[in-house]
């Protein structure tokens, strides 16, 4: 089913803190179609039909027992097309935890296509490594995230984010574009964050009244 989509993406940031074993089984029934309405029941079925190429897909991945590779520029590509033409095809949702989906697609489809595209010759992966640690170490000090929580972390996403775009060894025009696809995943990073904090803590009140549009917009203007 399409929540397997949705649960890898979870699982990509809520990494960075430790998953008990309900963590897997609160998402499930998250996103049991039994726990719906008749409105969300059926977009849910509309969904799964349109999502059915990146669902298989993202199951090949997850069950293989390979070690994860960095994507090639084609594979990235092919899954930004196959990424809209999904979200073409469910068209408006009127459910809440599919209106979170959507923005999350959109949001990464974004994000890859300003990474990979334009500006792909930023794209050093020991580089990002090495930028993410000293970032990180810079821009969410201990004392102010134990203080804050959450919340608090997340906000950081973005000046870590601009951080590692600034450390790239690459021309102006081309930083830029990875700088608007990182703050793209930063974002995608903060609102994870919140699912993934949600779901731990039982506290689902933030997917269930999800109601926020992807504006690309909000990405193309930004600027080093």
């Amino acid at each position: 089913m399409f929540k397997s989509l949705v649960f890898v993406s979870f699982l990509a940031v809520a990494l960075a803190s430790p998953i008990d074993s309900g963590y897997v089984s609160t998402i499930e029934e998250m996103f049991n179609p039994e726990n719906e309405s008749a409105v969300c029941k059926e977009e849910s079925e509309k969904f799964k039909q349109c999502f059915e190429v990146l669902k298989e897909e993202v199951q090949q991945y997850s069950q293989s027992s390979d070690t994860p590779r960095f994507p090639s520029r084609e594979e990235i590509n092919q899954s930004i097309i196959e990424i809209r033409q999904a979200v073409e095809c469910v068209g408006e949702v009127t459910c809440n935890k599919l209106k979170l989906t959507v923005y999350i697609m959109e949001n990464v489809a974004y994000a890859m296509e300003q990474i990979f595209g334009e500006g792909y010759s930023c794209l050093d992966e020991q580089n990002i490594k090495a930028g993410l640690l000293i970032c990180f170490q810079a821009e969410a000090r201990m004392e102010e995230v134990q203080a804050g929580g959450i919340e608090a972390l997340a906000s950081k996403m973005k000046p870590i984010a601009k951080c590692v775009s600034e450390g790239q060894d690459c021309e102006d025009k081309e930083k830029n574009a990875f700088y608007k696809g990182a703050m793209a995943l930063a974002d995608f990073a903060e609102v994870a964050m919140k699912v993934a904090h949600g779901v731990q803590t039982e506290q689902l009140g933030y997917i269930q009244t999800f109601d926020k549009k992807f504006n690309r917009a909000d990405f193309d203007k930004l600027e080093l």
